[in-house]
């Protein structure tokens, strides 16, 4: 991928800084680090499939979940890969590189058509530096990230993939038990480490046991408690 490269002569446009105002990521930037930001910064529209940058790519910036999906996959043998998140509106990738200035640790990609903001991540270096209320948001980021990491590793090496798909099903569900699946059961095997066809078992198995109830893309969670025990 090229690195962002914008003539900084130009006035940032209207849409560049209202993105950046309403980002998470840069709520704790400073009216005046904003203005510093938003020259190196735009909001581009991305296909479905198309790649931002691939894993081991130097990391000349950051891209931030307008509307629409992006998925952070670490590629493995024979065409399989851990989907180490799917970012919805409001979530960002590349913190990682930002911060250590080393490469991409995840390969990423639209999931859908999406609208992104990509902001320098040597501009976002420099406004870092100078802020420290911003810099500390930084970090809580990463650290969050970091626990989440590890969480996901402590399930992939000590329950079973039933029991990963039972806490996925728990922690996606809306306040009346719903889980609407907008990721195919592919991808929700890349995201716990396993195969669309153990998936499928376990979805059959949930099912005869009576916990669950899926028709078509939406899952009925209908033994709560028992689905969160499982899922511990």
């Amino acid at each position: 991928m090229e690195p962002l490269t914008i003539d900084t002569g130009l006035a940032p446009s209207r849409e560049v800084l209202d993105a950046l105002g309403r980002t998470a990521v840069f709520s704790a930037v400073s009216g005046r680090g904003l203005q510093e930001l938003a020259p190196h910064a735009e909001v581009r529209t991305h296909r479905r499939h198309d790649r931002l940058w691939d894993r081991g790519d130097t990391a000349t910036e950051i891209a931030v979940v307008l509307s629409g999906r992006l998925q952070c996959t670490v590629p493995g043998h024979g065409g399989r890969g851990w989907i180490r998140a799917v970012l919805r509106p409001g979530g960002c990738c590349g913190l990682s590189a930002l911060l250590d200035g080393g490469t991409h640790i995840c390969g990423t990609e639209a999931l859908e058509t999406s609208r992104v903001l990509h902001v320098s991540a040597a501009a976002t270096r420099r406004v870092l530096d100078k802020e420290n209320a911003f810099a500390l948001h930084i970090a809580r980021l990463v650290t969050e990230d970091l626990r989440r990491a590890i969480v996901c590793c402590g399930q992939m090496a000590l329950q079973t993939p039933l029991e990963r798909l039972a806490a996925y099903l728990v922690e996606n569900a809306d306040g009346g038990g719903t889980v609407r699946l907008r990721e195919t059961q592919g991808q929700i095997a890349a995201q716990l480490g396993t195969v669309r066809e153990v998936i499928g078992r376990s979805f059959r198995r949930l099912e005869d046991d009576g916990l669950v109830v899926r028709r078509g893309r939406t899952v009925k969670i209908l033994g709560t408690e028992e689905l969160a025990r499982l899922a511990r």
